[in-house]
């Protein structure tokens, strides 16, 4: 987790074997987040099989580790990525070509989902990643000088209990994501179990998994989305 963080920046950071290029204008890629991606692939790859080319949003995007690396690893794959950092995003661009990814990776600027749906307005994702900021405003400052150097803070910055882009990942996600399809990300310690009672109990989630980095215990959730035919039904009821 950042609270481990101590190497200094570098031009370079790998990622799950692959080397990124790095800047100030994005979180450098972390090693526990490679948790996230790991799973999120193995997710992707049994959906891949089942539906062939499949689709992944990733808000908060950053160097567009996350992004790059499941274009790369399922070559079936088309990935829409966004930041509001536009600095972040030409770091982004730049490591998606490094990778020759690009023509599989759009990157765009703006808040959570709303850059994604000027650029595919009509497509409906199969996963959904994030690695969002999840440290409180208040930790945030109290924290050490070279913590920060890790990244600029909106990348870190949850808002006042670390649940802001959290909070509204979780509940706009289903609109985004197609039936039998899944929200993956990552949250900070202690947030995990709360996180999955809540997601638990939301209508729109068929099954939620909470997941443990084994070597950090950075926690991340696994939401799946519900059935067409479940759906239907719930809206059924309703009317």
């Amino acid at each position: 987790m950042l609270d481990s963080c101590t190497a200094p920046p570098m031009q370079r950071s790998r990622f799950m074997g692959l080397d990124f290029h790095t800047s100030p204008h994005a979180l450098i890629p972390r090693k526990e987040t490679e948790f996230l991606c790991s799973k999120a692939l193995d997710l992707l790859a049994g959906l891949a099989q089942e539906r062939g080319p499949v689709t992944v949003f990733e808000p908060c995007t950053g160097s567009g580790n996350l992004a790059i690396t499941i274009a790369y690893r399922e070559r079936s794959c088309h990935v829409y990525a966004a930041d509001v950092s536009e600095a972040a995003l030409e770091l982004a661009r730049k490591n998606a070509g490094f990778f020759e990814v690009a023509d599989r990776v759009d990157f765009s600027a703006g808040d959570l989902f709303a850059p994604i749906l000027k650029t595919a307005p009509t497509v409906r994702a199969d996963m959904i990643i994030c690695n969002p900021p999840y440290i409180s405003s208040a930790r945030l400052d109290g924290m050490p000088e070279d913590v920060l150097r890790h990244g600029p803070r909106v990348a870190f910055d949850g808002g006042p209990f670390g649940l802001t882009i959290i909070t509204r990942l979780i509940e706009e996600s289903p609109r985004y994501l197609k039936p039998d399809s899944y929200l993956c990300f990552e949250a900070g310690c202690g947030q995990g179990p709360l996180l999955a009672r809540m997601m638990s109990r939301l209508p729109e989630y068929s099954s939620v998994r909470l997941e443990f980095d084994p070597a950090t215990k950075t926690p991340i959730l696994l939401a799946k989305t519900r059935s067409s035919s479940t759906s239907d039904a719930r809206s059924s009821e309703r009317n």
